[in-house]
């Protein structure tokens, strides 16, 4: 069979690389071994690997059901070991990937003796928080040499997904602030002078004028196109040094729904909340974090056109590097396609209709989060809708990347 077309499924996964796994012999094991170390120490070395390896390490029999879990995978996914052995692996699966093949094809290549190697794909942890891993799978036999189930390898990639975002991010926004810094002035001037010319009209004719329509028009696309000028020197501009002061995040949210829940309850969205009580405060600039939050409800109300629910969540999260608070924005929405899944971010990309939305929210959204040293990442099914998760910083120990908080 054609090993790599055949695992191939929907983005964020990558081609697996496929090795014929041939049958262990004991004889062909020892030879890793210097001496009798094998056989003296085997078993130590098996416990060291689940105590205390960074990444995780899962057998899973031939029915799918998780039979060993080591640290490293309770950590990676957030569930102990009492409570997934036993279950389907498909616990672990995102949305999108449980109504794909995946898990199909990977059994396809276990049952024909292959190695899955390096396969770049995406789970989910217990809280439902995306977290992108490299997963290598092997067929597991016994002594007899009849397949009972697999080994699997989860390596977290959430840390070295989230500096490949930043660069990426980080040569765009260099590119928008070249291109504005060309161009702001230029365009500022003129614009500045015709919604003035059209304000001046406006006041020189009487109300009721059949040409005040024509001027309101003006003056609304002129300051238009001027929050799109504001918007791109604010994405240019990279980071800055905006004055911050610990703040209730519950605060932040409350005041954001107050402010657009007259919009949403008119287009039948009913708002939910569950906000923790007794979180910590984080610093960050409060205007800037409204604004984090009104662009994500004007995209979830965009999502919504048939009206849905939107719920907010918060918790206090203690991780190995300090300690979090974490807003969670749901929406029962269109959700998002699996192959933009990369580009949401990106600056200009907009699924929505001309003149709905300029393609710079989360673009945003992302550089105030990161000014901040949070992190925002996000989940969704096409038909089911979209749930954002962020991340902030309450006493982050330095020296430790920031990454989406684990339950």
């Amino acid at each position: 069979m054609n090993a790599s077309r055949d695992c191939k499924t929907a983005p964020p996964a990558s081609e697996p690389e496929q090795v014929r796994a041939p049958r262990p012999a004991r004889s062909r094991l020892a030879s890793n071994f210097d001496g009798d170390w094998g056989e003296r120490f085997m078993p130590a070395m098996l416990r060291s690997i689940m105590e205390y390896c960074i990444d995780g390490f899962a057998l899973v029999d031939r029915e799918g059901r998780i039979r060993c879990w080591s640290k490293g995978a309770a950590r990676i996914f957030g569930y102990s070991p009492e409570e997934i052995l036993g279950k389907h692996v498909g616990i672990l699966y995102p949305p999108h990937l449980r109504s794909s093949d995946e898990l199909q094809r990977i059994d396809r290549v276990i049952e024909h003796g292959e190695v899955v190697l390096g396969y770049r794909t995406m789970r989910v942890t217990k809280s439902g928080a995306p977290v992108t891993i490299s997963l290598s799978a092997a067929p597991l036999f016994d002594d007899r040499g009849n397949l009972v189930g697999r080994t699997s390898i989860f390596r977290d990639l959430t840390e070295t997904t989230l500096l490949e975002r930043r660069m990426r991010q980080s040569q765009r926004l260099a590119t928008v602030a070249e291109m504005v810094a060309g161009f702001a002035h230029q365009l500022g001037t003129p614009l500045n002078v015709i919604s003035g010319r059209a304000e001046l009209m406006s006041l020189e004719l009487p109300a009721g004028h059949p040409h005040q329509r024509e001027l309101q028009v003006i003056m609304d696309e002129s300051e238009r196109v001027a929050e799109l000028i504001r918007t791109l020197l604010q994405c240019g501009r990279g980071k800055t040094h905006a004055r911050t002061r610990r703040c209730s995040v519950n605060a932040i949210v409350r005041e954001a729904i107050r402010l657009l829940a007259p919009l949403l309850k008119k287009s039948g969205i009913v708002i939910e909340t569950q906000l923790a009580s007794g979180l910590p405060l984080p610093a960050v600039n409060r205007p800037q974090m409204a604004e984090v939050l009104q662009n994500l409800i004007v995209n979830a109300w965009h999502a919504m056109p048939q009206g849905g629910k939107l719920r907010f969540a918060t918790r206090a999260v203690e991780r190995h590097d300090g300690r979090w608070v974490e807003l969670r924005i749901s929406d029962t929405g269109e959700g998002i396609a699996p192959e933009n899944y990369a580009k949401i971010f990106t600056p200009f990309f907009s699924t929505k209709p001309t003149g709905k939305g300029t393609g710079l929210g989360l673009t945003v959204v992302q550089n105030i989060l990161e000014q901040h040293g949070g992190v925002i990442d996000f989940v969704s099914a096409l038909g089911q809708g979209t749930q954002f998760a962020i991340s902030l910083p309450v006493d982050r120990k330095p020296g430790v990347l920031a990454s989406p908080a684990p339950p």
